[in-house]
């Protein structure tokens, strides 16, 4: 796999006992809003400031759904798969 120098993507590398880290594990679930000390801790400082901070948060207490944006109904199929490629 080859790594894109694309500025949107984030550079800080994993650290060791948080490669399964979760998007939740970082939001105050109190609250909503982003644990900016923890992110602070894990991330280089452009990652957190340009890459994370500055995206809203969205607190729900739904369970996580997987959805296809190339087909309407949100399920991956074949057709919808060879239409995007």
């Amino acid at each position: 796999m080859q790594e894109s120098n694309d500025s949107s993507y984030v550079q800080t590398p994993p650290l060791v006992g948080l490669e399964s880290l979760k998007v939740c594990d970082i939001i105050d679930q109190s609250t909503g809003n982003w644990n900016v000390n923890a992110i602070n801790e894990i991330f280089n400082n452009r990652d957190a400031q340009q890459q994370i901070l500055s995206m809203a948060t969205y607190l729900n207490n739904d369970e996580d759904t997987l959805i296809w944006k190339a087909c309407l109904a949100g399920m991956a199929n074949f057709q919808s798969t060879v239409i995007i490629i």
